[in-house]
């Protein structure tokens, strides 16, 4: 049976290789929130603006963006550097006990650079020496 490679919709590594910020901007520009933010400013009207409704809006964003981000780093990390993102493996345990193993030497490496004195470099699996 022949194997037909499908492209893909979204060019993901487009994306990571972005940094936060940039990624933030895009989350924010693409956002449908127009009609809110009107809707808002009408409620509002006249009154006090010392937090003004969009830059709210904006730091609101921004804050639970930064929650999905560290997340999507392991995520990334899982997949593209411990071989996940094209596995063979079968059966959800056997998932399971390879990941679990992928997050433990992460950990294992994170810790040896603290302890290295290297708290620095705790989140990358090379560093120079």
């Amino acid at each position: 049976m022949a194997i037909i490679p499908q492209l893909s919709l979204f060019a993901w590594e487009e994306i990571e290789e972005l940094g936060d910020l940039e990624r933030l901007r895009l989350v924010i520009e693409y956002m449908p929130d127009e009609q809110l933010m009107r809707v808002l400013e009408k409620e509002r009207g006249k009154g006090r603006d010392d937090y003004p409704i969009r830059a709210m809006w904006n730091a609101l964003w921004k804050r639970e963006y930064n929650k999905r981000t560290a997340v999507e780093r392991v995520n990334s990390r899982i997949d593209q550097v411990f071989g996940f993102e094209n596995h063979t493996i079968r059966g959800i345990k056997k998932m399971t006990v390879r990941c679990g193993l992928a997050l433990c030497v992460m950990l294992a490496m994170a810790l040896g650079r603290i302890k290295e004195k290297q708290a620095q470099n705790m989140r990358s699996l090379v560093c120079a020496v």
